[in-house]
């Protein structure tokens, strides 16, 4: 899996397939492509759901499909899972709009957030994915972050801390920019050492919540 580019806009166009989409609403686009070869020709969805739910445990309250309802593992079939619905690489370019979905509700508090996923006919490992976002760098960061979970979790890796605590640093610049330029305020609020808050700070330059000029003192 790999992106192949990432833009924002309003792209009037696509509200047409998804009427949860608030009219002028800025949004990103995705266009991602999927191998079908190797391991993504023997993934059991059932079992790649529920790790991930583990991480982003409210998937089960997104809306799929017009009214369905992601349903929690633990009380709904096997069935109700709409990721099992259209089969293939397409299933991982669905599951994956709604990862950058959660991260964009979790992080920036948006109280609604629709997105779409279109498949090209040539070629047929190719996808558009259009989610709702108000911050860019947080759909930037909600992009690549969930990208790299999930090629993590079709490895078999095993998850850490690190990831969740990721995650929380992320939502915590976002609630204080500043803070990003004060690392060992940051420390203090975790309670984590200076040197592990500056190596999460480099985790967030790598999946991009900051392009690196962004970090750079302004001379004004």
């Amino acid at each position: 899996m790999r992106i192949i580019d990432l833009s924002f806009g309003k792209f009037p166009e696509i509200s047409y397939f998804n009427p949860r989409f608030r009219p002028g609403s800025l949004k990103l686009k995705l266009v991602l492509d999927i191998s079908s070869r190797g391991k993504t020709k023997k993934i059991n969805f059932e079992k790649l759901y529920k790790k991930i739910h583990r991480l982003f445990p409210t998937l089960h309250k997104h809306k799929c499909c017009v009214s369905f309802l992601y349903g929690s593992l633990d009380s709904f079939a096997k069935k109700d899972l709409p990721i099992e619905e259209v089969g293939g690489v397409t299933d991982l370019a669905h599951l994956l709009e709604h990862m950058i979905i959660d991260l964009v509700s979790f992080i920036s508090q948006m109280k609604t957030v629709s997105g779409i996923t279109c498949g090209y006919k040539i070629p047929l490992n190719r996808f558009d994915l259009f989610v709702e976002c108000k911050e860019k760098n947080v759909a930037r960061f909600s992009c690549y972050f969930s990208l790299f979970l999930l090629k993590e979790f079709l490895s078999k890796k095993r998850l850490s801390k690190r990831h969740q605590r990721i995650i929380q640093l992320a939502k915590y610049i976002f609630d204080n920019t500043s803070l990003v330029f004060y690392p060992e305020k940051i420390s203090s609020f975790f309670g984590w050492r200076k040197s592990y808050t500056k190596d999460r700070i480099k985790d967030l330059i790598k999946f991009k919540y900051f392009i690196k000029e962004e970090l750079e003192p302004s001379d004004s």
